[in-house]
């Protein structure tokens, strides 16, 4: 049976830039919560892709220093666009976390150097009815320098 799929299954490592955006407030000296945007884009075999990830996160500050450790979960989204007619959005499992460490530089403000992975398994990509890519998941590790403002 001849495989008439126009691409070729997804696999390896690329390397690419993330962006992110996060909103967030103290519960206490040592816990933060609140909400980030990551995401990223990439195109491979006619396939121009972007995926996001919507997540509530915990910060947590376990000692006396700036150090502190990330956790979350949410939503990840897949939308793809190709050559050949396709521009669908799927949803699926995000997950996140990350530690960092908060340089303090002036009143209410500091620079935050962090390492982060996330993980997203938004599932397939489809057009007409035919699989494109079966379920997509996609991992990262970024590193990251952050701006806050307290």
């Amino acid at each position: 049976m001849a495989d008439d799929s126009p691409l070729r299954p997804l696999d390896g490592r690329e390397w690419g830039g993330v962006s992110g955006f996060g909103l967030g407030w103290a519960l206490n000296r040592r816990t933060r919560v609140g909400v980030e945007l990551k995401g990223t884009a990439g195109s491979v075999d006619r396939v121009d892709w972007t995926l996001f990830c919507v997540c509530g996160a915990i910060w947590f500050y376990p000692g006396p220093s700036n150090l502190f450790i990330k956790a979350g979960g949410g939503g990840a989204f897949l939308a793809g666009s190709t050559e050949v007619g396709i521009d669908e959005t799927h949803g699926g499992l995000g997950l996140t976390t990350g530690v960092g460490y908060d340089i303090y530089l002036g009143r209410r403000f500091s620079l935050t150097p962090a390492i982060g992975f996330w993980y997203a398994s938004p599932g397939d990509l489809q057009r007409a009815g035919q699989t494109l890519v079966k379920s997509w998941k996609h991992n990262a590790v970024d590193f990251t320098v952050a701006i806050k403002f307290d």
